[in-house]
């Protein structure tokens, strides 16, 4: 009787295990369905904002949302090990980067004007602000100068174009706000709080970097200069070096930056341009490489494609520190970076108060509790699409701050924390982008200046004499060879 009860009972009514797999999978249900809703929600919106599927490369395609453990548990956030196997498995996908359509490349008449414009307006705007480093400066107004000035000049470009796919008008603005780093900091300085900035001091080791786009097409550069005393403002002179290894490490970026600018050609390998800027920063006692510095791709909405060039590789140590095989090919837009340190150790840290100003939208979606969050999502869509951004861009700065920690916390954002080496040190660092063309490859942007004479009185290296041959000489193949035939014509005349 009672086993024929118990048996009936278990075929009529669940028992307390099944009831509680029950409501885990209709929990689990109603989660998965809120997640799939939110996630074709940020799909229009993106395609909305004319984002095309590859503004995203690193995590291309790919949803994060909150993971289940063996017992079908709900966890609130996702382990670390799924989050780091996955971005793996998106870096090691060959499609994951979409390749560029025939109207996207510099070959394209277009495309290329886009490309110098945006050039023009960086090279302008950093040779403004390089200008206005003088002591007593705040590199916070400095900044906010920066970014002003590039809005400001995106904005006057182009006011009536429109995209011929959605109408809408042509966009355009900062695609790396402007960052001034100091002595032994190398990038990603750019304070919020005026508790952050630091004063400029006279000779100063400063890094300034900045960017801006047309239409998708990002181009940046960086350069280092010396601050000047208010002798050398009042006769327009530029400033000394703080100390000889700090003019050293100056001509050791300079002429690395120099050599890659002049051997990137078509065909050229990324495992023999790494080895040329190694060679050439060795030529300079006490100055090393910083480890970690790429020099990548450009392409449409994409800043730092998959293919780059890595400054110096670490193959005897762990953590190795080393690039997929690339070659150069005609047609490429390159960002190209060469940073060196006086420092005993090439390895950089973060600032001890951690402060992280600058921030990208990458492609995981996940839940956001507060509406300050989906308001700072709605804003990156419209305002800054997939490239870096301040808060202090934003027209309300406090709320956009309270929106990216909830989307830091969702993993919605990648930071960019402000890297430095050892205090005493300096580092120093040059970025350019270039187009590579089949007989030349032509600055876009962060052409190299002149050696400034107080630069090669202080430092205590001789430069090398073929080292000292005019870059201009040798960007440009097919300009040289006229140059010389009608050189010849002259003289044959006379």
């Amino acid at each position: 009787m009672g086993r024929g009860h118990s048996a009936v009972r278990s075929h009529s009514r669940p028992a307390e295990k099944q009831k509680r797999n029950r409501s885990v999978s209709v929990s689990v249900l109603r989660r998965k369905m809120v997640e799939a809703k939110q996630a074709t929600k940020v799909q229009l919106e993106d395609a909305a904002a004319g984002l095309p599927s590859n503004a995203f490369p690193r995590f291309a395609g790919k949803t994060q949302g909150n993971d289940e453990d063996q017992s079908g548990r709900s966890l609130s956030r996702p382990r670390k090990g799924l989050t780091v196997s996955k971005a793996i498995r998106d870096l090691v996908d060959e499609d994951y980067e979409a390749s560029e359509d025939e109207n996207e490349r510099p070959s394209h008449p277009d495309v290329m004007s886009k490309y110098k414009l945006a050039g023009k307006i960086v090279d302008d705007t950093l040779d403004m602000i390089c200008k206005k480093c003088s002591a007593g400066a705040s590199t916070k107004d400095l900044c906010a100068m920066g970014d002003k000035e590039l809005y400001n000049r995106c904005r006057g470009v182009f006011r009536t174009a429109k995209n011929p796919e959605t109408g809408e008008p042509m966009k355009r603005g900062i695609c790396f706000p402007t960052t001034i780093s100091v002595n032994h900091i190398l990038c990603h300085h750019t304070p919020f709080h005026d508790g952050e900035a630091t004063i400029l001091q006279p000779n100063d080791v400063v890094k300034v970097h900045m960017g801006a786009h047309v239409d998708g097409f990002p181009v940046t550069a960086a350069r280092t200069i010396f601050v000047p005393d208010t002798g050398d403002v009042a006769t327009g002179t530029e400033g000394s070096p703080p100390s000889p290894a700090a003019a050293n490490a100056w001509l050791a970026a300079y002429y690395a930056m120099k050599q890659l600018v002049e051997h990137l050609r078509p065909g050229a390998v990324n495992h023999d341009l790494t080895t040329l800027i190694e060679s050439t920063v060795a030529r300079f006692p006490g100055i090393i490489l910083v480890e970690g510095v790429l020099s990548n791709r450009t392409k449409r909405w994409i800043i730092d494609g998959s293919d780059c060039i890595i400054s110096t590789r670490i193959l005897d140590q762990e953590p190795f520190q080393d690039v997929d095989f690339t070659e150069v090919k005609e047609g490429q837009v390159w960002t190209l970076d060469v940073a060196v340190t006086t420092a005993s150790s090439r390895r950089l840290q973060t600032t001890e108060t951690n402060e992280t100003n600058i921030f990208r939208r990458n492609q995981f979606t996940g839940l956001l509790r507060l509406s300050s969050g989906e308001r700072t999502l709605h804003e990156i869509r419209s305002f800054y699409q997939c490239f870096p951004f301040q808060a202090r861009q934003s027209p309300e700065p406090l709320k956009t701050r309270l929106g990216l920690s909830a989307l830091r916390k969702a993993d919605m954002v990648d930071a960019f924390p402000v890297l430095q080496c050892k205090k005493g040190y300096v580092t120093v660092r040059f970025s350019c982008t270039v187009a590579v063309q089949k007989n030349r490859t032509t600055f876009v942007a962060g052409t190299l200046p002149a050696i400034s004479p107080h630069v090669l009185s202080a430092a205590s290296v001789v430069v090398p004499a073929e080292f000292a041959a005019p870059v201009d000489n040798v960007l440009s193949d097919e300009r040289a060879s006229k140059k010389r035939r009608k050189d010849a014509t002259n003289v044959s005349t006379d």
